[in-house]
Formats: structure tokens, sequence, C-alpha cells
């Protein structure tokens, strides 16, 4: 079950609740088959029994089991051992279109309708509860009492969907945590720093610490330091490297600060550590240097840390290691654009729906060029007459905008570029200045300009910064800022968003928060038309191939995905660019030699356009990047790193950028 897509779905869907029983088959009895009407909850309240839906079987053994099932399959129950009694809610789903809160339509919800699944629910009780509460007011037959039973579905729903996700991070979570352990226990020697984990496991530093230190108990570069000293103290005990040697050997060129950490972590200097060991266990222990190869360093994925490794000595280590191993990388605009990506794959969720008091016309009728003041005017009065509006948010809850918003602030950088579009600057956002600063190529005069507060750190807010500023609104992201949304909340209205939408979807969505749908429509239609008119221009390359990359590390490749970035490709509605064979769909760390055979006609790198030259300089010393069809073409293109941002001024500096660099001549 795809859970972001399903929450989105139930979330704008019409529910029509057919039926609610509770059946029950004793031991050694067996049910026919019964072809469901509609779509069907089942949920096992106690027994031991097969469920089996169209030939596929589903044991239930004590445990609760939920099955959903679709029109036309067929369930029938086997092997009955043990008293089973189970809950069966039939019911239809449509999905309701709705553009500025006015139903354009309707049409079967086809995602809940075609996808069967089974579940064994963590809490079942929470489940069962609802579902019998579901019975008893359905089986009142009043009109009132099914009204009731209907939001209990939905509650049920809602209940299954959290379980499920809990599920879902959870497994995802643990993953991560011991496929990061795995890394750093190989890599323990080298030069580890967070951007490289970064870019290893697609996900910003930030959530990638938070996790770790959530699944062990420690931070990412405490336990690094922790890993590398009780490899250094067996080195100590077993082989007969020097000190500096085995500083050397665990990642420490500087000897004295190697000694500084051994020693604060060991309680002694690292030769009186081995003169202690040694006279414990004779000279017996020691092994030649060469020995150490056959020591362990996978097998132990336990968290290493000690409670009495406090928080103050962790983070003065932290901070203290991070200058010495952090790897060379290129200028901050790419480590920032490098957090981008991989935020926007790892967020997931449905948009929000705004439902406005009234709603102007749907499609735009004239250019930006074509608009005077007038008409401005009359539209501005116009969005201020449709306030209040309700607004369902990427959570699900409902937040009323009393008037429209005029000083917001966004929860994450990206967005700025969407209210710099709508006329609309942010009063506040994570890492303005640098972005600002860096970003000029897309954000044009908005740059050097706008006044935007900096609110620090993505996922750290300054919330004193924001409390000054007093917004009217505050534009949150899920999967970002769950844990900070009560501190937002007492501040201002909080609309919590995903970033995963094409850019014309996304900037609609902001548009009906803030009372802006026209000018959405006319940037929207004015970038259209460019679009049109570039696909045109480069049909001539639509039997060569085309890959998008990024350079997270030396000779590594990032793909950025067909999916994100869906213009680049779509034929249509895009560029109609085509990927070459092997492109990935979603973000994917490629190396030289990975690259060389999927061999794409054009390269186009996204860099910082300080740091570009000086790598392209590097490449060029291989020959494998000399023997790839695009280098010995000479179709290597640049494109600045701000563009993955994916937003509306992005993809128009991106759409030209491309238009005039695969264009020759």
């Amino acid at each position: 079950m795809d859970w972001q897509f399903q929450t989105g779905m139930w979330r704008k869907a019409y529910i029509q609740l057919i039926d609610v029983r509770l059946l029950a088959l004793r031991p050694g009895e067996a049910s026919a088959d019964y072809r469901l009407p509609c779509n069907a909850f089942v949920l096992t309240a106690e027994g031991r029994a097969n469920f089996i839906l169209d030939g596929d079987v589903h044991p239930a053994q004590q445990i609760s089991l939920l099955l959903h099932g679709v029109k036309g399959q067929r369930l029938r129950l086997a092997q009955v051992q043990a008293p089973v009694s189970y809950y069966m809610i039939l019911y239809r789903a449509r999905h309701v279109l709705s553009y500025r809160g006015s139903v354009a339509g309707s049409k079967p919800l086809a995602t809940i309708g075609d996808e069967p699944y089974a579940f064994l629910p963590s809490k079942p009780a929470m489940l069962l509860e609802k579902a019998d509460r579901m019975l008893m007011e359905w089986a009142k037959n009043e009109p009132a009492a099914q009204i009731y039973a209907k939001g209990l579905l939905y509650q049920f729903v809602a209940e299954l969907l959290e379980q499920w996700d809990d599920g879902r991070r959870q497994e995802r979570t643990d993953r991560i945590a011991r496929q990061m352990i795995r890394y750093l226990h190989e890599r323990y020697a080298e030069s580890v720093g967070l951007e490289e984990l970064s870019a290893r496991f697609h996900y910003s530093s930030r959530y990638l610490s938070k996790l770790f230190k959530r699944e062990t108990g420690i931070g990412i570069i405490e336990y690094l330091i922790r890993y590398r000293m009780q490899t250094a103290m067996k080195l100590l005990e077993h082989s007969g490297l020097s000190i500096r040697e085995v500083a050397a050997s665990v990642g420490y060129a500087d000897l004295f600060y190697f000694t500084r950490l051994f020693t604060k972590h060991a309680g002694v200097f690292p030769n009186r550590y081995r003169h202690r060991r040694r006279s414990a266990i004779g000279e017996a222990g020691v092994h030649d240097a060469k020995s150490r190869t056959g020591m362990s360093i996978e097998s132990e994925l336990t968290p290493i840390y000690s409670n009495q490794w406090s928080d103050n000595h962790s983070h003065k280590l932290s901070g203290e290691r991070t200058k010495m191993i952090h790897r060379d990388r290129p200028a901050k605009a790419v480590s920032l654009l490098l957090i981008l990506t991989l935020v926007l794959a790892a967020c997931g969720g449905a948009k929000g729906t705004a439902v406005p008091s009234s709603s102007p016309s749907s499609s735009p009728q004239a250019s930006p060029s074509a608009v005077v003041s007038t008409n401005e005017a009359q539209s501005s009065l116009a969005a201020e007459q449709a306030f209040p509006r309700t607004y369902v948010d990427g959570t699900g809850k409902e937040v009323t905008i009393e008037r429209k918003p005029e000083r917001v602030a966004v929860g994450h950088f990206a967005e700025m570029e969407y209210f710099f579009a709508l006329g609309v600057p942010p009063i506040a956002s994570p890492l303005a200045e640098e972005i600002l600063k860096d970003f000029e190529v897309t954000l044009g005069d908005n740059a050097k300009e706008a006044e935007v507060a900096d609110l620090g750190d993505v996922m750290a807010l300054n919330m004193e910064k924001l409390v000054e500023l007093n917004p009217d609104l505050i534009i949150g992201s899920v999967g970002l800022h769950e844990e900070v949304y009560d501190q937002l909340n007492k501040i201002a209205p909080v609309i919590m968003l995903d970033l995963t939408g094409a850019w014309n979807e996304n900037l609609m969505e902001y548009a009906s928060i803030i009372g802006q749908e026209e000018k959405a429509e006319e940037y929207i239609e004015e970038l259209t038309v460019q679009i049109r008119e570039a696909n045109e221009k480069l049909k001539p390359l639509r039997e060569e191939t085309v890959g998008f990359f990024r350079l997270p590390g030396k000779d590594q490749f990032g793909a950025i995905g067909k999916s994100y970035y869906s213009y680049f490709f779509d034929e249509n509605n895009g560029l109609g660019l085509r990927a070459p064979e092997g492109y990935p769909d979603k973000w994917e760390v490629l190396s030289l030699e990975a690259l060389s055979q999927m061999n794409p006609d054009h390269l186009v790198i996204l860099d910082g356009a300080s740091t570009y030259d000086e790598n392209i300089a590097a490449l060029a010393q291989s020959d494998v990047w000399k023997g790839l069809k695009a280098v010995k073409a000479g179709n290597v293109h640049f494109l600045d790193v701000a563009a993955a941002t994916n937003g509306p001024y992005a993809v128009k500096y991106a759409v030209k950028k491309l238009q005039d660099s695969l264009i020759k001549g």
C-alpha cells in the first residue's frame, strides 16, 4: 500500500458506507466463496483461520488481521482451528475533484478501489473498538446513527493509516540507522563527514543526525569517535604499531589530537594504556601488526555508547572533530542544494486544499503584460473578500485563515521563490541570508531587494526571531516541522505542506492560501508558453539522450531522477528531453564507471558557478570521463545548482538556460 497516496486520497474522498457486519465460524467450518459487491475492510476479532482473498492466503493466528478487498474479489475462510469472529465493513469511495473550493466533478477513487492489501495492526484494540461502535450505530437503522457510523469509518481509516505509518517509519529508520552504523564501521579510518553521509543516504545531515541519535542514543560524530577509540584500544593491546601508527590507522594524522581524544575516552595516555593492558594479559597477547586484519569491524552493529559519555563532552568533541575530518566539498550553495534535494526525496504526504468563501474565475484570460493597475486593484479587492477561508493542510488539519495573509514566514528556503512569484515576499525563511546571496541567478532582483529575516536551520527554526517578527501565517513542511508544530502555532496559524508536487501545482497551492490565484495563473500561463516554445526548439534533439547530474563526491554522480524533475522529460507538458537507458526515476548516486555504461549524448551538470570549472578540470584527468560520448562531442552543459529547487523561478531559469545551451548554432 502506498501510504502517502492513500492518505491524500482518503482525505479528499467521498465515502458511502454500505453495510457493517459481525460474522463468526466454529472450528472445522469453512465459508463459501463470497464475491465482494464493493470495497471491504475485514478485521478479525478472535480465532485461528486462513482468510483467502482471490487465492492469496492470509493466516489469522490469534493476532488481529486486517484485510482490504476490492469489488469483485472472492473471500472465503478455511482451516478454522478456533472460533473465529470478524468484522466486515462494506463501502464505496468516490474522489471529489475540487478547484479552489468548488466541485468540478467526481470519479471513482481508483487507488482505493484497485489495491487489496493485508496488514497486522500494532494496536488492534483501537481498530476493534471503532469497528464495534460502528456496528452498534449501523444496527440502529436510523439516519442520524448511520451518519455517525460513517464518521466512525473515517476514524477507523485514520487509525489504520496512522498505525501503518508508525510501522513504516520505524522500519525505515531502523534500516537507515543500521546501514549508517555499518557504513561507519567500514570507513572508520577514512575522512567521513556529515555531508558525505547525507549524499550517501539521500537525507539531510540534520535529519540523519536526529534519526541516528534517536535510534542509538548518541550522535553520529560521537559514535565514530568512540568506535575509533575502541579500535585503537585493540590495536594498542594486540599489535606492535607505534602510537603514531595506531592514530593513523583509525583516521587521525594529528598525533596530538588523537592523544587528547584517547585520554578523554580511556582516562589515560595511549602508551600508559598499552603498558597496563600488556601487563594484565602478558606479552603473549602482542601480535604482529599484520595480524590485525583478522579483527572484525563489521560484526558488531549494536550502538557503541556509554552513559558516562556526557552531552557536554560529546558536543565538544563533535565540534572539534568536524573540523578535522570534514572532507573537502564544493561551495556552500552546493551543500545547501544537496540538503534541499534530499529533503524533497524524504518528505512526503498530500498537499492541502483551500476552500475559500468565493472562487474567482478558473482560467486566465490575459497575459501579465495585459493586466492594468485597475484590474489588479479589483483582483486584490476580490481576494480580500474571499476571506475567511478554510484550508485542509498536508496533515489533515483544518486551518481557518481569517484575512488575507500579508506577513508570511516560510519553514523551508525553497518556498521563498513561490511567494516572490506571487508578489508577496515572505518576511522570514531558514537560511535566507545564504540563499538570497547564492541563488541570485534564479531569484533575480529579489535576491538584492527582498528583506527576508534569517530563521537559521531548516530543522531548528529560530523561535525567538519568529516571535519578534509577528507573522500572520507560518508555512511549515511535512516531515520537518511536526515536532515544533505546537510552538509555531502559538506564534501564528500554521499550515503544514509538502514540497513534492510539480512547480505549477505548488504555486497554485500557495496562491490559494494567500488569495493570489490570479497572479499564479498569470505566471503559470507565461511560463507554460516559454516551455512550449522551448519544447518546439528542442525537437531536433529527440533522438539524443540527456542526463542531469550533481557532483556529491569524488568520481560520484548524483542522478537527480525523472519523477521530481518531470518537466525536463515530459514530451507533452515539458521540454521533451529523452533520458538515457538506465537513468533512475529517483535520486541515485552513480560511480563514474556506472555513468560510462549509461553514456548519455548530453551531460547536464548542476553545480555551483564558483566550483564547476574546478570540478570539471578534476574529472578531465580520468580516461573514463574523457571517453564519454558527451565529453568527446563537447556536450557537457552547466546548470546552476539553484535550479534544483524546482520552483517557479528555478524552472524559468532552467528552461532558458537549457534551450540556449543544448541548441548549437
